[in-house]
């Protein structure tokens, strides 16, 4: 980090933390570099926030990542008139 040595004392939250405090308040976005698909789909499923989050990456991590992804979670897509609709995955 490279905020100075005034702010060396604070601590980063880790995931699970910043999910806790977060969840329900906000909608997520993640551009996923350093985190298994795996393992982010188990924290955004333990904060109930997966239907609230959009997730950047490559398209072999996207797959790995909706592979671990129980099937009754609601997908969404954009209609025609670019409102987003429900759709559930098959």
């Amino acid at each position: 980090m490279k905020f100075g040595r005034s702010y060396a004392w604070l601590d980063l939250p880790t995931l699970d933390d910043f999910l806790k405090a977060v969840a329900g308040k906000v909608d997520l976005y993640f551009d996923a570099k350093a985190i298994a698909p795996e393992a982010l789909n188990a924290a955004l499923e333990r904060h109930g926030v997966v239907e609230r989050t959009v997730v950047y990456g490559s398209p072999a991590y996207l797959a790995r990542l909706k592979a671990s992804i129980r099937r009754s979670v609601c997908w969404r897509r954009w209609d025609r008139q670019r409102r987003l609709k429900p759709s559930r995955v098959s």
